[in-house]
């Protein structure tokens, strides 16, 4: 047989292998909400099969997939639920890393509100502000190449959800939802996007559902650009009011412009939905460009490169509201053209302002120029006296004067720079060719000023401190409690309902509280809904208790939490957020301040401090990246609704008429990051509170922390910062987060315990640290194994670790902190006794540290070498 021929009915043979392999999954029915289609048969995908799969409008999707073939799924209707209905899970697709097709299916409902997937979240609440998200975001997509066909769609469950997404094609009729209906709460979607460093296109529409015809603000999605491919929008009606990140690659806006002008369609992107802010952000490693318009102001940190393929202008517009739309530019941000003749260059047109602001990524300010770079193409068509406007700003800028860009030009040729502000105010930067002699080099119009930036700082190398003595096998509160010091350690006490401490001070939970604790908070017990469940109704038995084992044990006790979303009465709210009792303001202002007066004033000097409010900002605070003072407070609560923001003002003033000697704090979570935006809002609204005389003291960073993802040089800086307030800020939650317990994790634990331990001991504006939780069976992530004592509560390497730092610490106050010596005329004073500092006796001088009493009373330390 000839090889070709051989070829040929192999390849005959492929296909019907190929062919052969198809697998349909028929689950489509006539369903209703209470008659869903479950499907949950785990699937292993050669690389030649499909798997073909039909839903019912009403389906729970959730096998476990693995292999590397194709996935069809044909959506019967508008919950085809990857996941479960409840957002309490989704499947595992780790191990698949086939394509994905995503089609409408109307042969059996054929009026849904729309046919495509909804992703769940499992309830967990992303922010794209979030430095290591990889927790909080559903991955069901990331290994996988996804293309959404016309007149498909995907969207999410409610929640501030985060989908991971491999690679996403969108065609031409589609639609990106966020969550997939309209209600009065909000909720956000984020679609992170391009891991596969691969390209992909968006043509279809990306916008949140509509509410009475238009697109419902309050219900927003986004796009997160990972990875270092190139997506391209073309869609014109999009509304991206959860913004477009781009953290890597490059994002191409090109949508038809005309169009969208003639239609007054919002274009690319839309505007955000608060239109004040950036619809747009361009991060260090990201590059935005194309030859649409976008419909909102945008922000760029990293790289603007107008045109596609050295020609054509990208525009800031909103043909839809008319809006002026600003660009906003950070320190050392990019603006690239390419020129390849008087007609095709890359320009930029704002209909705003241009906006300089000194923050930089991190939040820190920075003094570097915008940069302005300009390339000419290989076949560049030049002549004398062209003239090239690379920036025209209908808005002109926010500062009077010029801007001096730094503008790095072309070698070939000679150029000038002019910037201009016309009569009506608008601005142009523009580039002229005055000579077609090389000009000798690049031609910077304003050179780079010095980055701004300084060396790490180096910890000078510890003191060379002697032995004081101190045993290192000490309960942890001893080397505090033999030290003066205003430092103590803490712990969280087991709810009541997980196990009685103060009635049973002799179980091993309350012995190793006891022994190693001198501050504790109660873990349920102070909080509203187990202080007044019923209006009026007080039960402080449980709160009661815990004084009086603090204060059988020499403890403090500090109280938690006076106002908080969670965990607020039913009689209140049913879930904290909405307002189904119908509260008018002046009433619930009225409950607010009945129940922290009783509440603080029962208690009195039994609990040192408060955390008078918990959690009351929102996690996504990009708003900080163009308000510097800016803070966002959380919006689902219903304090912060019917209320509004003095909410926590007046919690502050009803607790300190209560109490003037306690000490007040804001407490709140992922805000322990130096550099994140969490940690800026942080710190704007107790800078407010401070401002407008309210009695705060600091502020609480709850540090439930992962080990993979601790930074300590970042909480460092945290806690110092609010040392320029004169505040504390001391943690309040603390665990650490590990996924297994080989002896690898649990020292990766312990390291990172120790190094959280010495933040807390080496700044004196933070007197507190409290563990969340007395071992790993009553914490409240029970599975990741992040507190100090195992579940049988013995020590783990961590609690070793603290312990080293204690010692440590100790041991250096102890030498660097002077003991009185005898006074004058006390010369003839004789030695009485001698000791260690750990108070054993010594009959006679031994090397270390002996405190000797004298005759006198007085003491006097001696180093015996």
């Amino acid at each position: 047989m000839k090889r070709t021929s051989f070829l040929f009915l192999s390849y005959l043979c492929s296909l019907c292998v190929s062919a052969q392999t198809v697998k349909e999954v028929d689950i489509c029915e006539k369903n209703t909400s209470k008659t869903y289609k479950v499907y949950t048969t785990p699937h292993t995908l050669s690389r030649t099969a499909t798997l073909r799969v039909k839903t019912a409008r009403y389906t729970e999707f959730y096998p476990v997939i693995k292999g590397q073939g194709t996935l069809e799924i044909y959506s019967g209707g508008e919950r085809t639920f990857i996941g479960t209905k409840d957002n309490k899970s989704y499947p595992d697709w780790t191990a698949f890393s086939g394509p994905v097709h995503v089609y409408p299916y109307t042969a059996v409902e054929a009026n849904c509100g729309f046919y495509g997937i909804i992703m769940t979240s499992a309830g967990k609440n992303y922010s794209p502000e979030d430095a290591n998200p990889t927790s909080k975001i559903n991955k069901t997509l990331a290994n996988n190449a996804v293309t959404l066909h016309e007149g498909a769609a995907i969207a999410t469950e409610k929640s501030a959800a985060g989908i991971r997404i491999g690679e996403l094609n969108t065609e031409a009729g589609s639609r990106l939802y966020g969550y997939y209906k309209s209600q009065s709460a909000t909720s956000s979607a984020f679609y992170l996007l391009g891991a596969s460093n691969t390209d992909a296109t968006l043509a279809g529409r990306i916008a949140s559902c509509e509410n009475k015809g238009a697109v419902d603000s309050k219900q927003t999605v986004g796009i997160i650009k990972e990875g270092t491919g190139t997506y391209t929008l073309t869609g014109n009606d999009n509304q991206l009011s959860g913004t477009l990140r781009i953290n890597a690659g490059a994002v191409m806006v090109c949508n038809d412009v005309q169009q969208a002008q003639a239609g007054k369609l919002t274009g690319g992107t839309g505007a955000a939905a608060n239109p004040s802010l950036p619809v747009v952000y361009v991060f260090s490693g990201g590059t935005l460009g194309g030859n649409g318009n976008i419909g909102g102001h945008t922000d760029v940190y990293g790289t603007l490169c107008p045109g596609v393929e050295g020609s054509g202008t990208l525009t800031l517009a909103n043909y839809a509201t008319s809006a002026p739309c600003n660009l906003i530019l950070h320190p050392a941000s990019t603006l690239a053209f390419n020129i390849t003749s008087s007609r095709h260059y890359n320009a930029l047109s704002v209909s705003g302002k241009l906006v300089r602001n000194a923050l930089k990524e991190d939040f820190t300010e920075g003094k570097e120029p915008c940069k302005v770079t300009v390339a000419l193409a290989d076949d560049a068509e030049v002549k004398v006296g062209d003239s090239f406007t690379l920036i025209h700003a209908d808005g002109g800028k926010e500062d009077a004067g010029l801007w001096s860009f730094a503008v790095s030009l072309p070698s070939r040729y000679t150029w000038s720079v002019s910037e201009k502000i016309a009569d009506n105010g608008s601005f142009t930067l523009s580039l002229t060719c005055t000579s077609l002699e090389d000009g000798g080099g690049d031609q910077p119009g304003g050179e780079d000023t010095p980055g701004g930036e300084t060396g790490d700082d180096n910890d000078p190398s510890d003191e060379d401190i002697p032995d004081m003595g101190l045993a290192n096998n000490l309960f942890l509160r001893q080397y505090l409690d033999k030290i003066d010091t205003n430092k103590r350690i803490g712990v969280a006490v087991p709810s009541t309902w997980k196990t009685n401490v103060p009635d049973n001070p002799g179980s091993t939970e309350a012995l190793a509280i006891s022994n190693n604790f001198n501050i504790i908070v109660a873990e349920n017990e102070m909080k509203p809904d187990w202080i007044q469940a019923e209006q009026g109704k007080y039960n402080f038995g449980s709160g009661d208790g815990l004084v009086g084992f603090a204060c059988n044990n020499g403890m403090l006790l500090r109280g938690h939490t006076l106002v908080w979303h969670a965990q607020v009465p039913s009689w209140i709210s049913a879930d904290g957020k909405k307002n189904d009792k119908g509260w008018t303001r002046d009433q619930l202002l009225q409950i607010l301040k009945e129940h922290i007066t009783t509440t603080v004033k029962h208690f009195g000097r039994n609990v040192c401090e408060w955390d008078v409010v918990n959690e009351m900002l929102d996690d996504d605070q990009s708003i900080v990246r163009t308000n510097p003072n800016g803070y966002q407070m959380r919006r689902e609560s219903i304090w912060m609704k019917v209320i509004g923001e003095d909410f926590v003002d007046s919690a502050f003033v009803y607790a300190h008429r209560a109490n003037p000697d306690a000490l007040l704090y804001l407490n709140e979570y992922d805000a322990e990051y130096n550099g994140s935006a969490k940690a800026v809002a942080l710190f704007n609204l107790a800078k407010r509170l401070q401002k407008d005389g309210i009695p705060i003291a600091g502020v609480g960073l709850q540090c439930h922390l992962k080990v993979d993802e601790f930074d300590k040089a970042r909480l460092n800086a945290t806690v110092k910062r609010y040392k320029e307030l004169d505040m504390n800020c001391i943690l309040t939650e603390v665990d650490m987060a590990i996924y297994s317990t080989t002896p690898a994790a649990l020292k990766k634990q312990a390291d990172a315990y120790k190094q959280l331990t010495e933040v807390f001991l080496e700044n004196d504006n933070c007197p507190h640290m409290i563990v969340w939780g007395i071992n790993d069976k009553h914490s409240w992530i029970a599975d990741k194994h992040a507190t100090l004592f195992d579940e049988e509560t013995t020590g783990k390497p961590a609690l070793r670790s603290v312990r080293q730092a204690l010692h440590k610490y100790a041991n250096r106050y102890l030498w660097q902190t002077p003991i009185a010596a005898p006074g004058e005329g006390s010369g003839a004073a004789e030695e009485v006794s001698r000791c260690n500092l750990s108070g054993i006796a010594l009959p006679v001088a031994m090397p270390g540290i002996n405190l000797v009493r004298m005759s006198d009373g007085s003491v006097r330390k001696e180093l015996v070498k």
